[in-house]
């Protein structure tokens, strides 16, 4: 565990960059595709098995497996938005090469159209949408693959379409209790933007991840250190006010020091899997970064822990996810996975 560590010291010792709020477009790539990964922490996910979602997160962790796999993910957000996924793997022998392809997209639901003195215009419905194909090999026992993003947003009179690429790789022991992966999301820029001129960055994030199974034990635990394309995290507090002491002395730079541990455990995420038999598998998760950002000073509740539970219901993987942003709501997230081969024999 001593890479954790250096990690912790690179971020401290980095200077302060701009925090990630309203800095950056198609922030709806950033959003869980399964509620496997949702219940999780929504972090990429440092597995290697048969869940096609994961590829969603990192093409590293595109393998055999997945062949043939088909999900579909939908997620109940808050008002009237709904976001989802949907995807599929198929496995070439003769190229010995995993290939998979889907569709993340995002519905901001319909809204009203108004001129400056409230005239009604109309209504509309803003959405946003990411077509990816990915592909990956295995070298011994490490995976590697990328994945290409086609994306398109549209919010009323105002459009625009970009170009993205992740790349990653998964490292897994031969003993299959321990994997570890890395992944580069959203490399890429706008091709065309919303404003003549005005290219906005998209959402990169530098993501490094452990998978550790205890032997004879039925758990995973999992630790994801996520932006460590960027040391500082936190936004500014405006209610943070200088402090003095009685002799007039500003103690603002010491309070400051003592953020540390906070400026480092925001870019951790921790979740834990349970397999119950070969059927259940109950999951949670905790994200530090969005507890602290969506907590109010009188009531934080749940916000930032999620929950979540998969069942094996016939020819069917069927999973359940809620995450808790708020004290004010949380998000729903189902999924549904399974295997056309064993529906059409001939895909094997």
């Amino acid at each position: 565990m001593r890479w954790i560590l250096w990690i912790g010291l690179y971020m401290a010792a980095l200077p302060s960059l701009a925090q990630l709020g309203g800095s950056r477009t198609y922030m709806f790539m950033q959003l869980p595709p399964s509620a496997r990964v949702a219940a999780l922490g929504s972090g990429m996910l440092p597995m290697v098995d048969d869940d096609v979602n994961l590829a969603m997160m990192n093409p590293g962790a595109l393998n055999p497996q997945m062949s043939n796999q088909l999900a579909f993910n939908t997620a109940l957000y808050f008002s009237n938005i709904n976001f989802g996924y949907f995807g599929y793997a198929r496995h070439s022998v003769k190229w010995n090469t995993t290939l998979a392809g889907g569709l993340q997209y995002i519905s901001y639901g319909w809204m009203d159209r108004t001129d400056p003195n409230g005239t009604d215009l109309g209504r509309f419905k803003p959405g946003e949408s990411a077509l990816y194909l990915s592909a990956s090999r295995q070298y011994r026992q490490f995976r590697y693959g990328a994945t290409l993003k086609f994306i398109t947003s549209s919010f009323e009179e105002y459009s625009s379409i970009g170009l993205a690429i992740d790349v990653g790789g998964t490292y897994v022991d031969s003993t299959g209790r321990f994997m570890a992966a890395v992944v580069v999301r959203h490399l890429g820029t706008q091709l065309t933007a919303y404003t003549p001129g005005n290219r906005e960055p998209l959402p990169l994030d530098i993501q490094i991840g452990i998978m550790r199974q205890p032997e004879h034990l039925p758990f995973r635990l999992f630790l994801v250190f996520h932006n460590l394309q960027r040391p500082d995290i936190r936004y500014d507090d405006p209610s943070i006010q200088p402090d003095r002491t009685f002799f007039g002395i500003d103690t603002t730079d010491q309070r400051e020091k003592t953020y540390l541990a906070d400026r480092i455990a925001r870019h951790i995420i921790i979740g834990g899997e349970m397999m119950l038999g070969t059927s259940l598998r109950l999951r949670i998760g905790y994200n530090h970064m969005r507890r602290q950002e969506m907590r109010i000073p009188t009531r934080s509740g749940m916000a930032g822990f999620s929950f979540g539970a998969g069942i094996n219901i016939s020819k069917f993987r069927v999973d359940y996810s809620l995450a808790n942003y708020h004290v004010a709501g949380s998000s729903h997230q189902f999924s549904i996975t399974t295997n056309l081969s064993s529906f059409i024999p001939s895909l094997e």
